[in-house]
């Protein structure tokens, strides 16, 4: 593994393993950036590739994510993730706004699209949005 310290405005890790998974072997590279644009911007990459091995075949997992993080204040933030993967062919996104009104309240306000296919641009999509409201009472 390879690393430089994520407290950085510009960070990457680069990562390989080895081992077995079931009856044959495994061999994993994770390769992630990050790169703070402005105190309250922050953007993410991540690859992650997976090669096994398996006497009945081989196969290879890749995944692909964005963040892009916005920290308005210690209390206001809006988080964006968005993943791919080879197998689905297909693109996750999830959306979160939190705003913290005082230690133990907390609302949150998330949006996701758990499948866009890139190449079926007509096609009608799922999307949810949520309201969360998280109330801790003390006594």
């Amino acid at each position: 593994m390879v690393t430089s310290a994520k407290r950085r405005n510009l960070w990457a890790l680069g990562k390989i393993g080895f081992g077995s998974f079931y009856s044959g072997k495994r061999t994993d590279l994770l390769i992630q950036t990050g790169y703070k644009i402005c105190v309250p911007v922050y953007l993410g990459l991540d690859a992650e590739r997976r090669k096994v091995n398996l006497p009945e075949g081989d196969f290879v997992t890749q995944i692909y994510r964005i963040n892009l993080n916005f920290l308005f204040s210690p209390n206001i933030s809006w988080y964006n993730f968005a993943q791919y993967d080879n197998d689905t062919e297909t693109i996750g996104w999830q959306s979160r706004f939190q705003w913290i009104m005082k230690p133990g309240k907390v609302i949150f306000l998330t949006f996701n699209s758990p499948v866009i296919d890139p190449m079926e641009r007509f096609r009608p999509e799922v999307y949810e949005a949520r309201v969360k409201i998280k109330y801790a009472i003390r006594f």
